[in-house]
């Protein structure tokens, strides 16, 4: 059995930039969803374009991470 791969961001500083809406953008009503929007940002040291930090959550747990060029790229020390 193979097993998808999980690919994490490096070489990155996390920026504040806090959501306006009332809501989350891509949750849902009761509060799970696979895209929710966060209160941060991220930026790649080796470029200047800011990705938001989306968080994908089920149960009592999430992950969060950024689309690159179409790739998930999750983040490891989301505070």
């Amino acid at each position: 059995m193979t097993y998808p791969t999980v690919t994490y961001a490096e070489n990155y500083t996390l920026i504040d930039k806090p959501i306006t809406t009332p809501w989350r953008p891509g949750q849902s009503q009761t509060g799970y969803g696979i895209k929710i929007s966060t209160d941060r940002m991220l930026m790649f040291n080796d470029n200047k374009r800011k990705y938001r930090v989306y968080c994908a959550i089920f149960s009592n747990s999430g992950s969060c991470y950024v689309i690159k060029k179409g790739q998930w790229l999750f983040v490891r020390d989301y505070h």
